[in-house]
């Protein structure tokens, strides 16, 4: 009797076959909220690529090697193709994100379906998609949503059975369907007086802009500190907003042009060359004269100061090309630090674009005196009032959601498990403390994890705000917040002196740089950071009725501080502190 199994790659049902053993490639094939479809069937699913840590650091490792070869002979042949002799520097700003996040994909993808493929009996594999199908999206960011979009997923697992003659597979008639991805990166939606004041600048500034005055975008100051400081620097404020140009349609005659040296390599390095011309957004290919053209015609200042952003620098096709071309002239170009991971996380290396291009990075407390790197203070919350005592109600519990599949590594199982201990700390605390819990879901709604309803189903009692209300006025109303991940979030509150706890399990742990790791066994020593759930859970039964004892103890403000002051640091005037940054 055979073992076999048909290998399924996609979670359209439509495509899965109803009487014969099923290998899913992953869990992303079988949607929670679909249960009642999988669970029924003769299936298995493959084990997760990637995750071992020896094996995702030699990933990280190709990632690195890979990129940096490719941005090399990428830069050559866009010069070529558009007829221009940019620096590699140039392109990397332009194009490095979306370059690093494709190799990514890349390692996942090809992989991911040799690990399954060599490791199971399979019989044949389930793919559908067609020769016509063109993998390019219209911009980085559609890239990222296409990654959640089967279809796409589909025709590059189709492109791998190809490439490495895989035959045997079945392939299901799919209504075609035209995925251009015409969509920008998201924009931060600002209410109330923060829009009014805007739109009235808006209506007065440009007659006040210089052609010298420093380029700010997007700095992730809060909206009077950004005045103080246009101020500070002698200039009328301004407050510039993200452009977009009309998209371009994908062009074989163009992309013929396009080659890479396919003699030198072979496996991996082969296929990935093989396809990245068809898979180049349109922006950077067919769309790029316009989008040249369209950055002659700003408004912004020709000769500016200097340039600053701390999000531009990723999705943001126009601020890029723009800035790409300033730095060739010359003019100084900054970014600033807007999350978490910086200075902590083993992956966070020299080579990603923010790092590598930028003239200063500036931090949230981090740096290094021989680099580039400066440290600063938390942008985003430095007019935020430090918290003097344990006010407030309730525990806040604030969740993460699975992200779209553009590590080289599987993140599903890892979630998988994150959700369980989800369930523990919940489970673990007195049923009082039960009642005054709040539960935020996260706001990323595109994934496919169903937080909802996993939490719904656990238990359909407890309350949750579903990442509809603003964050902050639910932090402000708590009296302690539990973070469950490595989070931006930590650094906020720790930085305003909100009573915290996190907790978050050894997979983050094995991540944290060595520099960083005594920093947040600090946290562990004092009670602020806990490895396992019911560790978590346990410590806030404990310490629940005298909270502020424990929060404003010598001993724990001290760790704190310490932690703070390396990686989420406040200073007593933020708007001269940052000014003298960017003036030096």
């Amino acid at each position: 009797m055979s073992n076999k199994r048909v290998l399924v790659t996609t979670a359209d049902e439509g495509t899965w076959p109803k009487d014969e053993p099923i290998l899913f490639l992953g869990e992303w094939c079988r949607q929670y909220h679909r249960k009642e479809s999988w669970s029924i069937l003769d299936a298995e699913v493959v084990s997760p690529y990637g995750l071992e840590p020896n094996q995702k650091s030699k990933d990280h490792q190709l990632l690195i090697r890979v990129y940096a070869e490719l941005l090399d002979e990428l830069s050559h042949e866009l010069n070529k193709l558009h007829q221009c002799s940019h620096s590699q520097r140039y392109w990397d700003i332009v194009l490095g994100y979306w370059l690093q996040r494709f190799v990514s994909v890349c390692i996942n993808r090809y992989h991911g379906l040799m690990h399954a493929l060599d490791h199971d009996d399979i019989s044949e594999v389930i793919v559908y998609g067609n020769d016509e199908y063109k993998l390019a999206t219209l911009n980085s960011y559609g890239f990222q949503l296409a990654l959640y979009n089967d279809l796409w997923n589909q025709n590059f697992y189709k492109r791998i059975l190809d490439f490495k003659g895989i035959s045997q597979r079945r392939r299901m008639p799919v209504e075609d369907e035209s995925i251009s991805f015409q969509k920008s990166s998201p924009l931060v939606q600002e209410k109330g007086l923060k829009v009014w004041l805007k739109g009235v600048w808006k209506s007065v500034f440009r007659f006040f802009i210089r052609n010298d005055d420093a380029f700010i975008i997007n700095s992730y100051l809060p909206f009077g500190m950004a005045v103080k400081l246009q101020l500070s620097l002698g200039q009328f404020p301004s407050f510039w907003e993200q452009q977009t140009v009309e998209s371009s349609e994908f062009e074989n005659d163009i992309r013929s042009k396009i080659s890479f040296n396919h003699s030198d390599h072979s496996g991996f390095d082969l296929f990935i060359r093989q396809i990245l011309p068809e898979s180049i957004p349109t922006c950077y290919i067919e769309g790029f004269s316009k989008l040249v053209d369209f950055t002659a015609q700003l408004p912004w200042p020709s000769t500016p100061k200097f340039i600053f952003t701390s999000n531009n620098f990723d999705t943001d096709e126009v601020f890029k090309v723009w800035t790409a071309q300033k730095v060739e002239q010359g003019i100084k170009y900054y970014v600033g630090q807007h999350g978490n991971l910086y200075g902590t996380w083993i992956y966070h290396t020299h080579q990603i674009p923010e790092y590598s291009t930028s003239d200063k990075f500036i931090s949230w407390g981090w740096g290094n005196r021989t680099s580039h790197i400066v440290p600063a203070f938390v942008f985003k919350t430095a007019n935020h009032p430090v918290r003097k005592n344990c006010s407030g109600k309730g525990i806040l519990l604030i969740e993460r959601t699975i992200y779209n599949r553009l590590a080289t590594y599987d993140r599903h199982q890892n979630q998988e498990i994150y959700q369980q201990e989800q369930f523990r700390f919940v489970n673990a605390l007195l049923p009082d403390l039960k009642n005054d819990l709040n539960i935020r879901l996260s706001y990323y709604t595109l994934g496919s994890w169903s937080d909802k309803q996993r939490w719904l189903d656990y238990d359909p009692t407890l309350p949750y705000d579903a990442g509809t209300a603003l964050i902050w006025d639910l932090i402000d109303k708590s009296r302690l917040v539990v973070h469950s991940y490595d989070s931006t979030g930590i650094l906020e509150t720790l930085s305003l002196n909100i009573p915290t706890i996190a907790f978050f399990d050894q997979f983050y742990f094995d991540e944290i740089n060595e520099e960083a790791l005594p920093y947040y066994e600090l946290l562990e020593s004092v009670g602020i950071l806990f490895r396992t759930a019911d560790a978590a859970a346990n410590h806030i039964n404990q310490i629940w009725d005298n909270l502020e004892a424990w929060w404003m103890s010598t001993e724990l403000q001290e760790a704190k501080n310490k932690f703070c002051h390396q990686y989420a640091r406040r200073v007593d005037n933020p708007v001269e502190y940052l000014k003298n940054i960017l003036e030096n």
